[in-house]
């Protein structure tokens, strides 16, 4: 059983140098566009789908280009697959000025950076498991209840 959490971003970077942008921060191995952390988390990155691009506009204001997919374990590792995952959305977000949003399950949105202004969401961010990773945020952010348009 697994959780899903997918950051939306828009970039110029390829989804191959993304990957490498990650394996590198995340001291991770790639193969097959795809790393894997010992069965707790795999992250993969694609091209964001022409019909996210659509919605992300009209929601959000931007057109992702990119689609990083982190699949975590539930059961084994979570806590460690967590800080991976935030770990990995922080250091995209600080190689480029560029809008992003982090999905939980592809609709709540758990953090998101439009226009520079990196805002978390409040009711998300006061849960242990997410509390416990705010020192991997290393870029100045907000806290606040943030709007849901795709829920």
């Amino acid at each position: 059983m697994s959780t899903d959490y997918d950051l939306l971003v828009a970039s110029d970077l390829t989804p191959q140098k993304m990957l490498d942008l990650l394996s590198l921060r995340l001291s991770l191995a790639t193969s097959d566009m795809e790393m894997e952390k010992d069965g707790v988390l795999k992250i993969s990155v694609r091209p964001a789908l022409r019909g996210r691009q659509t919605t992300f506009q009209e929601a959000f204001g931007f057109t992702p280009t990119l689609a990083v997919h982190f699949r975590l374990n539930k059961f084994a590792g979570y806590k460690e697959a967590m800080c991976l995952l935030i770990r990995g959305t922080i250091a995209v977000l600080t190689q480029k000025e560029a809008d992003a949003v982090l999905l939980f399950n592809g609709e709540q949105v758990i953090l998101e950076r439009i226009k520079g202004h990196l805002l978390l969401d409040k009711g998300v961010f006061g849960y242990a498991n997410y509390q416990e990773n705010l020192a991997e945020v290393t870029m100045p952010y907000q806290m606040r209840d943030l709007r849901q348009p795709l829920l």
